[in-house]
């Protein structure tokens, strides 16, 4: 549990969920009722890791977050919500595209349950730069591969690596971009 906590941790909090590849949704794969578990559980195992480790005004943070809940409620871009100040998970409303959505960073997270990787195919979009995975079997990641094809989605990588830098990046290979090459014709 800590080595996920802080893999989690690296992904998201480093920082405040505002860098490039920061989560920004959480993506729960399995029952509507295993979901429910899994998102107290999480919640309540990651606030207690973040208060040892989240070195934040967490009070300044909490204006912030709920000035969002509230847009987001009004907005009807969430239906529930569980949390408390250092980690706030707003499940969203299934008509929501969540890939145009951004949160406010600093712990607020927004989630969906899915019972199949089919169903992230709105994440087909440009603007999703990294997608990452924890717990999936191979058949799972091949079918994750295959929603990059197209536009969208540059990175898939295991939590804990998402704002590890490679020279792959957003789609591109950075040597061949940031290199020039000179062509001598005869």
């Amino acid at each position: 549990l800590q080595k996920f906590m802080r893999k989690f941790f690296n992904d998201a909090y480093t920082f405040d969920q505002m860098g490039c590849s920061s989560p920004q949704t959480v993506y729960f794969l399995g029952s509507e009722e295993d979901t429910k578990v899994c998102v107290r559980k999480f919640q309540q195992d990651a606030s207690v890791f973040l208060k040892e480790n989240y070195q934040a005004d967490v009070a300044s943070i909490a204006s912030l977050k709920l000035n969002r809940m509230v847009d987001d409620a009004m907005g009807e871009v969430i239906t529930t919500q569980v949390g408390d100040n250092y980690l706030r998970f707003l499940q969203l409303n299934d008509e929501v595209d969540e890939a145009a959505l951004h949160g406010c960073g600093g712990g607020y997270f927004y989630y969906k349950q899915v019972t199949s990787i089919a169903q992230l195919q709105r994440l087909r979009k440009p603007k999703v730069q990294t997608i990452c995975f924890f717990g999936l079997e191979d058949g799972e990641l091949e079918l994750l591969y295959e929603l990059s094809n197209g536009e969208g989605i540059d990175r898939i990588v295991p939590l804990g690596n998402a704002l590890i830098f490679n020279y792959i990046w957003d789609g591109y290979n950075l040597f061949d971009e940031l290199s020039k090459k000179v062509y001598l014709g005869r």
